[in-house]
């Protein structure tokens, strides 16, 4: 007998910080960083956060936490 699950795909959440601020080359916007499994992942503006979302969505759990790694 075969059965089958799916397993719910842990889902990456762009998340704004309030009390932060990046100064862009003519304006301050605010931070915003990702979470995945409760991890920030990636952190930048609100378009840069959604352009990680958007590219990282095919990749694997371990790929996607070896970026908590790189911006310690």
């Amino acid at each position: 007998m075969l059965i089958l699950t799916h397993l719910k795909q842990m889902s990456m959440d762009v998340v704004k910080i309030p009390t932060e601020s990046i100064q862009l080359k003519d304006k301050v916007v605010p931070k915003h960083v990702v979470l995945f499994k409760d991890k920030v992942v990636h952190v930048g503006t609100e378009a840069q956060c959604n352009r990680f979302v958007y590219y990282m969505k095919g990749a694997s759990d371990e790929m996607i936490l070896s970026r908590v790694e790189l911006i310690k």
